[in-house]
């Protein structure tokens, strides 16, 4: 995934089509539809993210460690923790 700096094609189920921002970090497609997924996939492969991934997968690996960092994750869950204390 993202760690490598690889763009991701997800299924709009879920919060996983939250984690990608379309064009950037990946390509979002519906759920059970074959078709979609293989417009998916033709996008990426006419996209910056498959003809210059050298350079994207720099920008992609910023995008997780901006959001998914262990600091980030830390904080989120001593928040939780914190609200449920009280």
């Amino acid at each position: 995934g993202y760690n490598f700096g690889l763009p991701a094609v997800v299924t709009d189920v879920g919060s996983l089509a939250d984690d990608v921002v379309e064009g950037k970090t990946g390509f979002v497609c519906k759920p059970k539809d074959a078709s979609d997924l293989s417009e998916a996939i033709k996008r990426y492969f006419s996209s910056p993210l498959f003809h210059d991934l050298d350079r994207q997968r720099t920008l992609i690996k910023q995008f997780a460690n901006e959001r998914y960092s262990w600091s980030k994750v830390a904080a989120i869950t001593s928040s939780a923790y914190a609200e449920l204390v009280g």
